[in-house]
């Protein structure tokens, strides 16, 4: 079933656009990355929210990534986060066997698969695999078996964090060099491609990453750029993803340096090829309650998460194709006289909106498009989508104004300073 995707379309236009390209140029008509990653539990979303690999169309993506699969504590072997929605065996979904197959309508895709993610005791299970030799050896062999089975065509390492978290290691970071070196051996015999996604937070990734070293042994770093301000850490309102500081966070001490131009900036100066680095965007932001509604700016006072989406259902998380249905929704209860405000911190290049005590920070295709300038300004790999099942792939918002495949490219540009 083909799905109309406005945020991945406004990229690919957007790259193809920066490039010279004609309008209808796909990902196959410039040298730019665009990473689609996919999680493949957004087929347990409800209603509308439901997305399955058959959804993507693989002509908008370079390579798409499916996370996430976890490892075994035991026999340092991959395994599935689902199996019923993985695998086929049982009578399963087998979206291994079906988003592997994407490269049938396109030959040019790469799909890799994605180990670890946000789960508490994933990084215990990589600081106990990557201390001994012995363990490493057999995760590796594992690796190799368990993607050539499913026709994988790499492995992207998303261990969040080395160093962090319990049963953590001072000599994660350490560990995580020799792992991914001893990694870049083996798969280069083999012709797999070997990522790693990383934090754009500065803390973490000085505490987390050699940089320099990680860089000589991966073909891509994708960098999560997202995440910088979060309603359960500070009582202010702030941006998920800013491309800068806004002005406004130079109130906040621990707010500071904490923006997506920051973020590269350190990684270049760490030692990350520009060419190796691809920019997170992501499809969601964040949400807060605000202590007073008539105080709605950046950095106003907050008292807790905000609204849940109906499809994520996460506290202080709303994916893009919840925002303006959440909108519709909540106006559509009220008089009229309470209405969400949609504002733009031209500081930041990031829209924000608000209505009553809710407040919601996220990203449009307007701050999309700057993004991807900004990567491209800095001969950046291209751009991995955080993630394409939380686009507007239906689309319930098709009739606004800033519909991203309404949005013309040239229409685009002109609106980046």
């Amino acid at each position: 079933m083909r799905k109309n995707f406005k945020f991945l379309c406004c990229v690919i236009l957007f790259c193809s656009c920066v490039a010279g390209l004609d309008l209808h140029s796909n990902v196959n008509s410039h040298n730019k990355v665009v990473v689609c990653y996919v999680k493949g539990w957004a087929a347990y979303r409800p209603g509308n929210g439901e997305f399955l690999v058959d959804f993507i169309d693989p002509m908008l993506c370079t390579h798409i990534i499916y996370g996430n699969a976890l490892l075994d504590n035991v026999t340092h072997s991959i395994q599935s986060l689902v199996p019923y929605l993985d695998l086929e065996e049982g009578g399963g979904l087998g979206q291994y066997k079906k988003v592997v197959n994407l490269k049938e309508k396109n030959p040019e895709l790469k799909v890799s698969l994605s180990i670890g993610g946000p789960f508490k005791e994933e990084s215990r299970k990589f600081s106990d695999m990557a201390d001994k030799p012995e363990n490493r050896k057999k995760f590796i062999e594992n690796v190799f078996a368990f993607i050539k089975k499913y026709g994988f065509d790499g492995l992207d390492m998303n261990w969040q964090y080395p160093g962090s978290g319990d049963g953590s290691r001072v000599q994660d970071k350490e560990n995580f060099v020799i792992l991914l070196k001893e990694m870049r051996t083996e798969f280069e015999k083999n012709g797999l491609i070997l990522t790693a996604s990383i934090s754009g937070i500065p803390s973490t990734i000085n505490r987390s990453y050699d940089i320099l070293a990680i860089n000589q042994h991966v073909h891509f770093i994708h960098v999560m750029a997202d995440d910088y301000h979060r309603p359960d850490e500070y009582q202010t309102t702030g941006h998920n993803a800013p491309l800068r500081m806004s002005v406004n966070s130079s109130l906040i001490e621990s707010y500071k340096r904490l923006s997506v131009e920051d973020t590269v900036k350190n990684l270049l100066k760490s030692g990350a090829s520009p060419d190796k680095l691809v920019l997170g965007v992501p499809f969601y932001g964040k949400t807060f309650t605000l202590e007073d509604k008539n105080l709605h700016e950046i950095g106003s006072p907050s008292n807790g998460t905000g609204l849940k989406g109906p499809y994520t259902r996460t506290n202080h998380y709303i994916a893009y194709n919840e925002v303006y249905r959440i909108c519709k929704e909540l106006t559509a209860t009220q008089s009229g006289v309470d209405k969400w405000i949609e504002q733009w911190d031209d500081v930041a290049k990031v829209p924000f909106m608000y209505k009553g005590e809710n407040w919601i920070s996220y990203d449009n295709e307007k701050s999309i498009a700057i993004k991807a300038r900004y990567a491209f300004n800095q001969g950046l790999a291209g751009l991995m989508i955080w993630s394409i099942d939380k686009d507007d792939f239906l689309p319930e918002c098709s009739n606004r104004s800033i519909s991203i495949t309404e949005s013309h490219p040239f229409r685009i540009q002109r609106g980046i300073k």
